[in-house]
């Protein structure tokens, strides 16, 4: 993997999960007031002292109020531990190589300069990849409960997901 596929994929996994606090917004707001209220989300939720692991939490309490399957929110963890590694890991730029090093076989991360665990890239964007599509699968059954169709096209427009209203 070259260094610009290494920068594309953390990019990806950033705009993954920015997909993912959307919709835990939506399903937050449609839970306490049974719409979308952008007023509510916009000026509590989207606040930077509500972090997507806050929302993690407040859906938890949801999860368990309704019943619904918490092994999806032990993959939602998941979700963050692996955006945490990509977002904060330390990604060589070419120009620091030492001279004869291979630039484009760029294949580990690590945390810290100082971390001395490696995470191998491909394996854990793949990870990411699969546990995204079954965790935004499952989020959106959940909204396909509520007869509110606009909220389904809602969570489809402003998550920038591809599932069918």
């Amino acid at each position: 993997m070259t260094h610009q596929e290494l920068i594309q994929k953390r990019g990806e996994i950033t705009d993954k999960l920015t997909m993912l606090d959307n919709a835990l917004c939506i399903l937050i707001s449609m839970h306490y007031f049974a719409e979308i209220r952008n007023d509510f989300i916009f000026d509590v939720l989207y606040e930077r002292s509500v972090p997507v692991s806050g929302k993690q939490r407040m859906l938890a309490n949801i999860f368990k109020r309704k019943g619904l399957d918490k092994k999806y929110l032990k993959d939602i963890n998941r979700l963050l531990e692996i955006r945490n590694i990509f977002a904060h890991s330390w990604i060589v730029d070419c120009g620091d190589m030492p001279e004869g090093a291979d630039c484009e076989a760029v294949d580990a991360l690590q945390l810290r300069m100082d971390d001395q665990r490696e995470h191998n890239v491909l394996i854990l964007y793949d990870e990411f990849d699969q546990l995204f599509i079954k965790v935004q699968q499952y989020l959106f059954n959940i909204m396909q409960v509520n007869p509110n169709k606009q909220g389904l096209r809602t969570i489809n427009s402003k998550c920038g997901w591809k599932v069918d209203v």
